[in-house]
């Protein structure tokens, strides 16, 4: 008998091929970042905490045509396939080019009861395998106990749920919970600061023959990026998507600074050499005058 071949057992994302107990979650990311997974789908099937044969997702998306088969799906099979409705929601999808060339993946949600923060929080970490940014419509900045443990989950967990080891569920005092909130808000509201600047940056680019204003206020964001990571280091961990948006706004910034500078106008240096020919250019100069002023009073 030959060797078995080790290859992606399934070729297209449906809810039956991530059911498949084969499919592991590089197996699921591959066809998930293909274009042609996405061409022409409107709807999206989100699943929360998905056990693929090598561990869970926080989140998978899995494509269709239009909403109105799958949300006919929905009732009639989905359901029963995945039987925890906070971990569930279908929705409509579109994808939208911004003015700065980015595609966003747009979401309204239908049905189903997963929190659209979490969604959102993990949905921008997913969508960023397609260099998608990703919004969905309802978020309102808060998450709840269990999914804020989620989002605060330490690598050391992540190890063993992938091992399929058990994770001890963490206990908290009303007071760390609290805590807890405020940290998630608070990174939220950095989140939301880091891509108004990331899309402040872009626009800058257009602002030709005002290098000079665009270099002081990027000195400025890069003052308060260094606020802002001196806040998410004080936080405890820094998640992959701030840390992702950090890294890109740096570079952003850095690829602008480099670019202006090359436009700004040069001032050449005066040299002795360059004084001696400036002097010279004068005095022929001033020759010509003499002549042109004694032919006139001649």
């Amino acid at each position: 008998m030959g060797k078995e071949e080790n290859k992606s057992p399934q070729k297209e994302l449906t809810h039956d091929s991530i059911l498949d107990p084969k499919m592991k979650k590089n197996d699921y990311l591959k066809i998930f970042k293909k274009t042609a997974t996405w061409r022409n789908k409107k709807a999206v099937l989100f699943i929360a905490k998905h056990q693929f044969a090598n561990g869970k997702m926080p989140l998978v998306a899995i494509p269709y045509k239009k909403i109105g088969p799958l949300n006919s799906l929905y009732n009639k099979t989905l359901k029963s396939l995945f039987k925890v409705n906070s971990r569930r929601l279908i929705a409509e999808i579109v994808f939208e080019k911004g003015q700065d060339g980015n595609m966003t993946a747009r979401v309204v949600p239908v049905e189903g009861g997963l929190n659209l923060d979490y969604a959102e929080a993990y949905g921008k970490e997913l969508f960023a395998n397609l260099k998608m940014n990703f919004d969905i419509k309802g978020e309102q900045g808060e998450l709840d106990v269990e999914d804020m443990l989620e989002v605060m989950k330490t690598e050391e967990d992540e190890k063993k749920e992938q091992a399929g080891e058990p994770v001890e569920k963490k206990k908290m005092s009303p007071e760390e919970l609290a805590e807890l909130a405020e940290t998630v808000k608070q990174q939220k509201r950095r989140n939301a600061r880091l891509e108004r600047m990331l899309e402040n940056v872009s626009k800058f680019e257009q602002m030709k023959g005002r290098e000079d204003e665009v270099l002081k206020k990027l000195e400025e964001y890069k003052q308060q990026l260094e606020s802002i990571k001196i806040e998410a280091n004080a936080d405890g961990k820094i998640s992959p998507e701030e840390e992702k948006q950090i890294k890109e706004l740096e570079e952003a910034i850095q690829l602008l600074e480099t670019e202006l500078n090359k436009e700004r106008p040069k001032i050449r240096k005066l040299t002795p050499v360059r004084r001696k020919k400036i002097e010279a250019n004068l005095t022929q100069i001033e020759h010509y005058l003499d002549q042109v002023l004694k032919t006139a009073n001649a």
